[in-house]
Order: structure tokens, then C-alpha cells, then sequence
């Protein structure tokens, strides 16, 4: 019987056997030997392509391989074997084999954005003669054309010019195409009011970025909208201009400011006489105009700015509160008639405020004022032709990002802050102004005809 395949076998001639002389051998010889291998009967296959099957968005230079199951007979893989086509139209190129695997180099780039399809015949061959079963095909798809056209904004929100805006807006940007996410950054993406970039928040998702402030925005203020030349597309392309967009705010809650033009320098401001007890700071300006007297300083003392009696800077600024004070005392429009005249333990929105008794009167409880979340939030009270009176101990409270700058008593007599009272505002009187021992004021003491009195106060301008 035939031996078996891959099998060693011991082959033994013993020392039995003799020669013609009858001499036998000194010792047995022995030796091993092993069969061949059984013959290869299984056909090869391909086990993998570069480009894979159905592969999309395929370079156009691209070398096409396929990885066979086992060394193959270099002679059998050949331009016939190995084929390319794009629908009918067969595809010129060189073909290789090294190893396992044999490629197809094309003569020239293939066409964008188009389906070939790939073949290696079944009458290619492994090194025993199997040749594969079945043709092995494959499909793929090249890449889509090369943008070139830069992006565009297409719309913003709010528009170019809109007015009216939310302070709690987050503005945003459409772009006309897929953006490179990493390129729209709080450098590329700006938003400025009066040439001064707000802290802020930068994101994008789709074809939109967004811009989420840190704070609100202020009432009554333009801004200006900014997408750089920074932004790229996927395809790596700059925007080529800069994008430019201006939007407004809404106007300020409550009535529009009073402007206290060249009065604001100062933080006492008085006709007749300027009178101190104690160590009062009044920070900023103290001016007197047409009166000559101002006593108590020291020991008060006047810091970040000077004392002005009958200076230019005082006599200006005499002018200044008078045009102030008449423009509040004659605002009308949307005026809330308080019955009493009592505002202690209230919570007042941004507002023209008049007392119907003539005078204001804030005693018993604290004031609030709530700006309800605009800085630029505007308060006046008219007292036409009487008092302002603030308890001892009393706190006018600012809440909602009230600021102290935009609050404007306008009193037709004279105004008293009671001892320890925390006051806050502007006070224009027409008479004078006496602020009790310990009181303090975040705001201005300005008077048109009479004094201003203090005694141990702390008066600071916004």
C-alpha cells in the first residue's frame, strides 16, 4: 500500500544480512525519512479589498488592492484577471503582486463622485493550481468634486439693523454650508458695543453658531455683530470678508435719564452755604455757587476730586442742575400718582413716580427698587413743591442690577436723610439738602438755592 502523506517513517537493514563471503554487517543501519505534503485542493479566495465593498468618498488617486487567502501564481494575476471598470468602460491600469495581495495602480486619477467597480476573475490561481470558484467583485465610489467657494453668512438673529432686542438675547449666525466647528471661537465670533467686545459664549450645532452673552445686555445701547475671516468651511475655505451686522437693544425701563451734564462731576453741590460736623468723605467734588461758606473740612475730607467755591467747574455746574432739575420736575409722560406719598415697604419697578400730597416720605420700612434685570433702568420721584423725608436707620435696597447713577429725586423744598440711613440717587432739591449723623448716600446732594448739611456721612458719587 501507498505510504501515508506527512508521515516519518524509520527504515532498518539489521546486521543479519551477509556479504557473497558470508560476512555480516557490524551493526544495523538505520535512517528516517518523511512523505510529502497531501496535495493543495482548496481553492484560494479574497479575503479582503482596499477599497473595501461600497466604500464611498474614495481618493481619485487611489491604488486598488485585493488580499487573496493564500500565496497565488504570480503568472495567473494580470491585467485580464485583475480588472476596473466605471459602467461599460473598462479602466486602463497596471497590475501587481507581492505576497498575498495584488494591486491595481490606474493610469490616470479617477473621476469624482463616481461608482467602479472592481474584479478579480476566477481564473487566477494558488501555487498547487486551484483556481477560485466564483469571480470576486466589489463596488466603491470616489470622492465628491473639491470645494472650493468659500462660506457665507446667510442670516443673523437678530438682523442687521433690528431694534428692540431682548437684553437675555443669544444672538446667532447662519452659515451657508457645513463650518468647521474648531474655527468659530469667542475670537471669530464677537459682539462689541462702542468698540468694546462683551464676555460671552461661543457655540455651534448644524449650520448655526451662537453667541450667548454673560450678562444681559444694557437697555437702549447698539451693538455691533462680528464674524471674522477666521471661520472655515470642512473643506478648509475662509470666509473672504468679515460680516458686519448692527442691532438696538430696547429702550430702558422707565422714563429717559435725566442728564446732569456737567453737575455729574460733582457730589455736593450748593447755593447758599456747604456746612460739616465730623469726619464726613464725600467722594468727588464739592462745589458751591454763588455762596461763599464751606465749613467743616476738615476734619471732613473730599477725596478723588476737589473743593470749588464760585469756581468756573461750580458756577458751570450751577447751570447744569438747574437745566436737570427743571427737566425733571416736568416730566409727565406715564407718571404714577402715589396716593400717600409713603414709599417705605415698597418694591418699585423702573418708573416716573409723583406723590399726590407733594411729598415723599420713605419711614418705617426700607425701599426697594427692583431694575428687574437692566442696569440702564431709570427711577424718578417729583415731589413739586414739597419734602423729602428718610427715617432714621432707613436702607433704600437695589435689587434686579439697579443702579444707584439712574435713580433722581427731584424735591421742590428740601430733602432730610434721617441719622444711619442708607440712601441711594441723585437728589436735586430746589432748597437744601441735611443729611443726619451716620447717614450715607450712594449718589449726588445737589441744590439749587440753599445748603447742604452733613455731619459724620459718607457721600459717594456713582
Amino acid at each position: 500500500n501507498p505510504l501515508d502523506y506527512n508521515t516519518t517513517y524509520t527504515a532498518t537493514v539489521t546486521n543479519n544480512v551477509t556479504d557473497a563471503a558470508g560476512n555480516n554487517m557490524v551493526n544495523d543501519y538505520v535512517w528516517s525519512f518523511t512523505t510529502l505534503m497531501p496535495p493543495d485542493m482548496i481553492p484560494p479566495t479574497v479575503i479582503s479589498t482596499d477599497p473595501m465593498d461600497n466604500a464611498t468618498n474614495v481618493p481619485v488617486n487611489k491604488t486598488i488592492s485585493a488580499v487573496f487567502s493564500e500565496n497565488m501564481d504570480p503568472l495567473t494575476i494580470t491585467g485580464t484577471s485583475f480588472t476596473l471598470f466605471e459602467g461599460l468602460n473598462q479602466i486602463n491600469g497596471a497590475v501587481s503582486y507581492a505576497g498575498v495581495t495584488a494591486q491595481f495602480d490606474p493610469t490616470n486619477d479617477l473621476d469624482l463622485n463616481t461608482v467602479y467597480t472592481a474584479t478579480i476573475k476566477n481564473t487566477v490561481k494558488d501555487l498547487a493550481g486551484n483556481t477560485m470558484v466564483l469571480d470576486y467583485v466589489w463596488n466603491f465610489t470616489t470622492a465628491l468634486p473639491l470645494d472650493a467657494i468659500p462660506p457665507t453668512v446667510i442670516s443673523t438673529d437678530p438682523a442687521n439693523n433690528a431694534t428692540n432686542v431682548a437684553l437675555n438675547k443669544t444672538i446667532s449666525a447662519v452659515f451657508s454650508e457645513n463650518m468647521e466647528s474648531s474655527t468659530i471661537t469667542i475670537t471669530s465670533f464677537t459682539i462689541s458695543r462702542n468698540s468694546v467686545n462683551i464676555a460671552g459664549a461661543v457655540s455651534y450645532s448644524g449650520v448655526t453658531a451662537q453667541f450667548n452673552p454673560t450678562n444681559n445686555l444694557l437697555s437702549g445701547s447698539t451693538y455691533t455683530g462680528t464674524i471674522t475671516t477666521l471661520v472655515e468651511d470642512l473643506a478648509g475655505n475662509n470666509m473672504v470678508n468679515n460680516y458686519v451686522w448692527t442691532f438696538a437693544t430696547v429702550a430702558p425701563l422707565g422714563p429717559g435719564a435725566i442728564d446732569l451734564d456737567c453737575a455729574a462731576d460733582f457730589a455736593v453741590l450748593a447755593g447758599s452755604a456747604v456746612t460739616n460736623t465730623g469726619n464726613t468723605v464725600v467722594d468727588g467734588n464739592l462745589g458751591l455757587s454763588p455762596g461763599s461758606a464751606v465749613s467743616g473740612f476738615p476734619p471732613g475730607q473730599v477725596i478723588n476730586g476737589s473743593i470749588q467755591i464760585n469756581s468756573g467747574g461750580a458756577n458751570a455746574a450751577k447751570g447744569c442742575l438747574t437745566t436737570a432739575y427743571n427737566d425733571g420736575a416736568g416730566r409727565s409722560n406715564n407718571v404714577i400718582i402715589n396716593s400717600t406719598g409713603q414709599l417705605g415697604g415698597l418694591t418699585l419697578a423702573p418708573g416716573l413716580y409723583q406723590s399726590a400730597p407733594g411729598s415723599f416720605a420713605i419711614t418705617g420700612s426700607d425701599l426697594t427698587l427692583d431694575a428687574q434685570g437692566d442696569v440702564n433702568a431709570v427711577w424718578i420721584f417729583q415731589m413739586p413743591s414739597s419734602t423729602l423725608t428718610v427715617g432714621n436707620g432707613i436702607k433704600v435696597t437695589l435689587t434686579g442690577g439697579a443702579q444707584a447713577g439712574n435713580i433722581y429725586w427731584i424735591v421742590g423744598s428740601s430733602a432730610t436723610i434721617g441719622t444711619t440711613a442708607e440712601m441711594k440717587g441723585n437728589i436735586l432739591a430746589d432748597q437744601s439738602i441735611t443729611l443726619q449723623t451716620g447717614a450715607s448716600l450712594l449718589g449726588r446732594a445737589l441744590t439749587r438755592i440753599a445748603a447742604v448739611t452733613l455731619d459724620n456721612n459718607a457721600v459717594t458719587k456713582p
